[in-house]
Parts: structure tokens; C-alpha cells; sequence
């Protein structure tokens, strides 16, 4: 899932720009952004239409971001898309320690 959304960064992203990745640990949960400085997404995907995601790339399928969701449901966690026009798009996935730690 997280090298399917870096794949979506890194395409969507001019040659010498950058991509930022951060992780946060709360009491809750973990928290990983990744943040693009692409032109931002002409669409903020929709879990509940999962099926029908758009896709920005010329020969894309829209699967990587409906996977990203699949997953995300499955351990109890969130994924969030902030479109920011002219300057890129924040994902943010958060997912629930204690649902990983039975995992791990």
C-alpha cells in the first residue's frame, strides 16, 4: 500500500521535486504522511465509491488507491487525501497500534 501511494507521489512529481514523508507515533495510533509538491489531485478519492476511483495517469487503473483503502479498512485505520492546488497533495495514513501490534 505505502509503495503503491509513494509510486502515485513519485509520477505525479516533476524530476527535482521533492517528496516528504513523515511518522508520527501517538498513544492511539501511527501516522504516516507523505506529502507531493505535484500540481495536487484534480480529485479527492472516495472510500465509499471504491470501485470507481479516477485515475491522473495516462495508462492508470485507479487500483493502487482503491488497495490503499482495502487495506486501511481491513486494520481498523484511515487514509485521507489533502489536494492542494498548484502545490500537491498530503495522504495520511493512520492506522491503530493496538490492531498492528496483533498483527506484528
Amino acid at each position: 500500500m505505502i509503495y503503491n501511494l509513494l509510486l502515485n507521489a513519485v509520477d505525479a512529481s516533476a524530476n527535482v521535486s521533492s517528496i516528504e514523508v513523515s511518522f508520527e507515533v501517538t498513544a492511539e495510533e501511527y501516522i504516516l504522511k507523505l506529502s507531493d509538491r505535484a500540481s495536487g489531485m484534480p480529485f479527492i478519492p472516495d472510500p465509499s465509491c471504491i470501485s470507481l476511483v479516477p485515475t491522473a495517469k495516462r495508462f492508470g487503473t485507479g487500483l493502487s488507491i482503491s488497495f490503499a483503502f482495502k487495506v486501511c479498512d481491513a486494520l481498523g485505520g484511515c487514509l485521507t487525501f489533502v489536494a492542494r492546488p498548484s502545490r500537491g497533495t498530503i495522504i495520511a495514513i493512520e492506522l491503530p497500534i493496538t490492531k498492528l501490534t496483533c498483527i506484528i
